[in-house]
């Protein structure tokens, strides 16, 4: 398995590592924390100074590329497969679930007042209110 680290700025040196190569699917910072993505669907919340584990939690499908989006401390992402989840920033709960389509996935949506927006590789545009 991978891993991810994280470094001093100033000095190189290293801070903290965590087993899970998040090198694909963007990572995002949040007022709980750092979250981090992996390509297998896997999400955790580390503290940005120690890596110290608050949550994980895993969707079922893999996420190469989408990072996830966050919107009223949900923070959303489209799964490979087109699978839509809604993790709750705060407790890691994948309280959300939309199959979108049936195309392969590999965007990051974006949130436009409420309304996520993703597109798929067959040229789709999917549009979904966000509850």
């Amino acid at each position: 398995m991978s891993s991810t680290y994280a470094v001093d700025a100033a000095t190189g040196a290293l801070r903290w590592q965590v087993a899970s190569g998040c090198m694909y699917p963007p990572s995002g910072r949040t007022e709980h924390g750092l979250l981090l993505v992996d390509e297998w669907g896997r999400f955790q919340l580390v503290d940005l100074a120690t890596g110290a584990r608050h949550w994980y939690a895993e969707l079922g499908a893999r996420t190469l590329n989408a990072g996830p989006v966050l919107a009223g401390g949900t923070a959303w992402v489209v799964a490979t497969t087109g699978l839509l989840a809604g993790v709750d920033v705060a407790t890691g709960t994948i309280a959300h679930r939309l199959q979108v389509g049936p195309a392969n996935t590999f965007s990051t949506p974006v949130v436009v007042g409420g309304v996520l927006v993703v597109g798929d590789q067959d040229g789709g545009l999917h549009g979904i209110d966000l509850p």
